[in-house]
């Protein structure tokens, strides 16, 4: 696969956010990141991001 397409999709279908808490920065699926998550390190809530 072309590693300029596979860096285009990974951009595309993953979003890096980093928790309020414990700052530390994880990779979510944009669907997540729309809906909110929790944190896979300290477990608190990460609120959805704005447009």
């Amino acid at each position: 696969m072309n590693p300029i397409f596979q860096a285009m999709l990974k951009a595309a279908l993953f979003q890096k956010v980093a928790c309020p808490s414990c700052k530390r920065s994880q990779v979510v699926s944009a669907q997540k990141k729309k809906a909110g998550t929790r944190c896979k390190y300290c477990g608190s809530g990460i609120p959805p991001s704005s447009p």
